[in-house]
């Protein structure tokens, strides 16, 4: 079975919607790595997670 790569992105880009707009986790979360390239600097870098770093609560 073959990856369909537009499918995929939508599903991505689904799950980041429905992270960011969860008050609960959403801000405390800093998205990174080759998808956030991918999406936001539309790099040629096809990645298959979402990788995150957990920011300082202390700065909110």
């Amino acid at each position: 079975m073959m990856l369909d790569a537009a499918h995929h992105k939508t599903i991505l880009i689904r799950i980041l919607k429905d992270i960011y707009t969860d008050t609960t986790i959403g801000q405390f979360l800093g998205f990174k790595g080759g998808t956030a390239a991918y999406l936001f600097y539309d790099l040629n870098r096809f990645s298959v997670d979402l990788d995150f770093d957990l920011l300082d609560e202390t700065n909110f």
